[in-house]
């Protein structure tokens, strides 16, 4: 069952045993009524088992959910883009979109059409409706209400426009009007960096705390947040005396979940 209401579903569940195995009860309502569905988890009521079998209760509840508010290609080319409403048009798309992204690459999206979708979700316009006019006076109220910086909005641009480029190429739309969006020129980045004095007293106040070392690893060798924090023993080599940098950590949300 896939959900074809823009209505977000949530589903919650209970972890039982049946016949010597887990299973899970998976709970939500759709249009008001109460719905349930039974899965196994294949997992068997066993010492040491209830761990795993939480664990995967709680994937399989996430997943579950997702695939009940994910919408198929054919139900938003159902409204062939004259009914539905420019905010639940993105919503839809990004999740679309999702299996062809990067997990951190589709967690930017998704934060960004959460905050793209607010402000539209007040004007109500439908995707087939929306015009030029629309999508530059909300780069002007980002700009000058919120005073967001323009490099950001660009990267809001981003979005619109590939969202609405798919949308063009599904024959929702006819033409993306983000194409003609007249863009100022990026701010330039005056990078800043710390003196003699300043890294000796970041030195003093990081001494025996447990980031002193990622500061002397960032500060000695230039290396970024997310390479030092990706370091692990065999990136390093004590008789050649070198560091090789082979993979990086970053951080992501997606869906609520870090």
């Amino acid at each position: 069952m896939t959900n074809t209401t823009s209505e977000y579903i949530t589903v919650t569940s209970n972890l039982i045993t049946n016949r010597g195995w887990f299973q899970v009860i998976l709970n939500y309502y759709i249009n008001g009524k109460r719905q349930q569905k039974w899965k196994s988890l294949g997992i068997k009521d066993a010492v040491g088992n209830k761990a795993k079998a939480k664990k995967k209760q709680k994937e399989v509840e996430r997943q579950f959910e997702e695939k009940l508010n994910t919408p198929t290609k054919e139900i938003i080319e159902e409204n062939n883009g004259a009914n539905i409403l420019f905010q639940d048009y993105l919503k839809n798309w990004v999740k679309l979109v999702k299996p062809t992204l990067e997990l951190t690459t589709y967690g930017g999206y998704e934060r960004t059409v959460k905050l793209i979708s607010k402000y539209f979700e007040e004007q109500n316009i439908k995707l087939s409706e929306l015009k030029t006019s629309d999508i530059q006076t909300y780069y002007d109220f980002l700009l000058t209400t919120r005073n967001i910086k323009y490099n950001t909005v660009r990267k809001y641009h981003a979005v619109i426009h590939k969202s609405l480029e798919d949308a063009v190429r599904r024959g929702l739309i006819e033409t993306n009007v983000a194409r003609n969006i007249k863009h100022q020129k990026n701010e330039q980045y005056i990078a800043s960096y710390y003196n003699k004095q300043e890294l000796e007293n970041l030195f003093e106040v990081a001494k025996g705390s447990f980031i002193e070392l990622h500061i002397l690893l960032a500060t000695y060798y230039a290396l970024r947040r997310e390479e030092v924090i990706g370091l692990t023993f065999d990136n390093i080599n004590f008789v050649d005396k070198t560091i090789s940098i082979r993979h990086t950590v970053t951080n992501a949300c997606v869906e609520g979940h870090s």
